[in-house]
């Protein structure tokens, strides 16, 4: 259904056509100034992956902020992308960065940011997580090793969780720009009812469905097949990969 790894993980936003849809820590660091004014430079807000920097710039406006995923999603795939380091300055000057949770972008795990201008937009929604049974580690092309840890990182795919989300960043912003928290209010009344219709139009999907059975080439579907009763099994295959025999032979046996 998708061509690459980056399009099967922004799928909530692209698939109905919404959007165009630590080891090392700063410690002792005093919040900064918050930018009231455009003549002092806009507002820098950097995300994790697109369908935060969608959501960011849904919730803002271009006059005094700009929402940024610092990285080509169709040449990198965002969830095991690791910035290099003029990249990660570009993060740690941010006046706010925006996190996925879930134990998405592992990276940052091991890079210094600044922990009063970080985060994680899905931490009031933890219980909602969804927990694998086991995490795996394969390679994954010229990016090398990593592993689907533990828990299911692509939580925007279950639209209301999705809403929530905006929700949570809308807060974020209101707490540290509290000027401009009217207009964010205004803009995340439209954004989540935008995500909320994405959700009602995928019901009647799942109840056409009703079962089939589906295949997904990689293990990221979880919160798309858990919010809407897809009966969903995943291969663990690489865009840029030819499937080995081993792999054309669990496909069979898997139809079977």
């Amino acid at each position: 259904m998708f061509h690459d790894t980056y399009s099967i993980k922004c799928a909530a936003f692209r698939w109905f056509g919404i959007g165009s849809l630590c080891l090392l820590i700063g410690c002792g660091e005093s919040p900064p100034e918050a930018k009231q004014d455009s003549k002092q430079g806009l507002i820098d807000i950097l995300t994790v992956n697109e369908p935060l920097r969608y959501m960011g710039s849904r919730l803002t406006d271009s006059s005094w902020a700009k929402v940024t995923f610092p990285a080509t999603p169709e040449t990198v795939d965002p969830s095991t992308w690791t910035p290099d380091g003029p990249t990660i300055q570009r993060y740690q000057k941010a006046d706010i960065i925006l996190l996925n949770g879930a134990r998405y972008a592992q990276w940052i795990e091991q890079a210094a940011l600044p922990i009063t201008r970080v985060f994680n937009t899905t931490e009031a929604y933890k219980e909602r997580w969804i927990q694998r049974s086991s995490a795996t580690t394969h390679q994954h092309g010229p990016e090398g090793e990593h592993d689907h840890g533990i828990y299911a990182p692509m939580t925007w795919l279950d639209f209301q969780l999705a809403a929530d989300q905006a929700t949570s960043i809308a807060k974020i912003l209101s707490d540290r720009w509290p000027d401009h928290a009217a207009k964010i209010q205004t803009h995340l009344v439209s954004l989540r009812a935008d995500l909320l219709q994405l959700h009602h139009s995928m019901l009647p999907i799942a109840t056409k469905l009703n079962g089939v059975p589906l295949l997904a080439s990689h293990p990221i579907y979880e919160y798309l097949a858990k919010a809407y009763r897809l009966n969903l099994r995943a291969m663990h295959w690489e865009p840029e990969e030819l499937p080995r025999p081993a792999q054309w032979e669990a496909l069979d046996a898997l139809l079977k």
